[in-house]
């Protein structure tokens, strides 16, 4: 699959998190009424998209126009999402970093193998595909229960104490699920952490009123 083909299937920079966001992450997104509540919880999505990109687990193709012009879109390279995301350059599909400035830029998975779509139908009748990935939760909530199971103590852990047992269990699950082989960040892990504590919560809830 070349450059362009990647480029044409994947997801808007500005709008990626509804495909590549933690689920728990875009229910709040969702539910959210405010603005500043709205802005800082994209923010936040788009924060962790960055660290899936910094480390390999999502690609970003964009036009390159500074310092030279590209003939189409390229391979932006990860270090650029090393730093945290400018939201006015992200609204408009913008990165600039280390001097080189990419436009129309988009994500998607890392490999073509891993790409897969979701269709429907517009109203104007019209195939209207998207391309996502499977969550990363599924693979983590089994890895944070496997974890617990052992010692249940481990969720009460902060995710920077956690992150290296975590990962270590987590990728014996991520391709059963679909995911690619990567570690995922401290910051993806605090959002699982904080969901899978929710979930325990509702259950001990559950059972304390039956």
């Amino acid at each position: 699959m070349s450059n362009f083909d990647r480029w044409r299937i994947f997801a808007e920079l500005n709008c990626c998190f509804y495909d590549f966001a933690d689920p728990y992450e875009l229910d709040k997104y969702r539910e959210a009424r405010d603005t500043g509540t709205i802005e800082s919880i994209k923010t936040l999505m788009i924060l962790d998209i960055f660290g899936s990109l910094e480390c390999g687990e999502l690609h970003a193709y964009g036009f390159r126009t500074h310092p030279d012009v590209s003939d189409g879109p390229v391979l932006i390279p990860a270090h650029c999402f090393a730093q945290r995301p400018e939201m006015s350059e992200v609204g408009d599909d913008v990165i600039v970093a280390s001097g080189w400035r990419y436009e129309r830029v988009r994500v998607g998975v890392a490999t073509a193998e891993g790409t897969h779509f979701t269709t429907t139908v517009t109203p104007s009748g019209k195939l209207d595909k998207k391309v996502g990935r499977p969550s990363t939760y599924p693979a983590a909530r089994l890895a944070l229960t496997k974890l617990s199971d052992r010692d249940p103590t481990v969720i009460r852990q902060s995710a920077n104490r956690l992150l290296d047992a975590f990962n270590t269990e987590y990728l014996q699950h991520a391709a059963f699920h679909g995911l690619p082989s990567v570690a995922l960040s401290e910051r993806t892990l605090r959002n699982h952490l904080n969901q899978f504590r929710q979930e325990l919560a509702e259950i001990g809830n559950n059972k304390s009123s039956n």
